[in-house]
């Protein structure tokens, strides 16, 4: 019983300086101590857990050591085609993550965030994307699809079954109109009804210009 009541103000248990006994209590009636830890935070620690030993700093050391261990596991780990060779001394700016230099199976050499490699985010130096990326994208090229979209339909010419002659207008014989539509990426998009096939012309060039002419600009080189 001695001990439980002992002061403990200025001593010191590894990383934590006593300051102060507190005028807290846990659920057992037992004092709080005001404990300053060497990183600079304080802390609030029972006298019976600094002698155990069971707490000796203000969490910072279990901080240090996830993080040592984190290191250890990524040193000489393999990630897609990176190996990781070492930390360096930089750091990420947004959130402070370690930098780690990698060794890429093509023999370049790369620095890449820890989680970037732990996620799946990066596998290579980006060989790997311009082996099988790019030449997706010329594929893609070569086929005329893109954005869900065939991009000679956007040049295609008028349908041998359109009777008006004009690209996505029809004659509506109940309402006695023409009608505009346009299509694009599966969807076909009404553009109005006109009592002449000149409006209803001159509506679908408009829509073509606004939707079709971006993708053919983007494209078609």
């Amino acid at each position: 019983m001695k001990n439980k009541h002992q002061d403990i103000t200025n001593q010191k248990f590894g990383r934590l300086l006593v300051k102060h006994k507190t005028t807290q209590k846990n659920s057992s009636g037992t004092y709080f101590w005001l404990c300053q830890c060497d990183c600079g935070e304080t802390t609030l620690s029972l006298a019976k857990d600094l002698r155990s030993g069971h707490k000796t700093s203000c969490g910072c050391y279990r901080k240090e050591r996830a993080i040592e261990s984190k290191k250890l596991k990524l040193k000489g780990q393999k990630y897609g085609r990176l190996l990781v060779l070492d930390e360096t001394e930089s750091r990420k700016k947004s959130d402070g993550k370690i930098i780690w230099k990698c060794k890429c199976d093509c023999g370049k050499e790369v620095l890449v965030n820890g989680t970037d490699l732990t996620k799946g985010n990066i596998v290579s130096c980006r060989c790997y994307h311009r082996e099988h990326h790019v030449p997706k994208l010329d594929a893609i090229r070569r086929s005329n699809l893109v954005e869900d979209t065939k991009l000679d339909m956007l040049t295609s010419k008028t349908r041998k079954d359109n009777k008006v002659g004009v690209r996505g207008v029809y004659f509506n014989k109940k309402r006695n109109k023409y009608q505009a539509y346009i299509k694009l990426q599966g969807k076909r998009k009404y553009l109005g009804s006109f009592d002449t096939i000149e409006g209803a012309k001159e509506a679908r060039l408009r829509a073509e210009e606004s939707m079709y002419q971006p993708i053919l600009e983007k494209y078609q080189k």
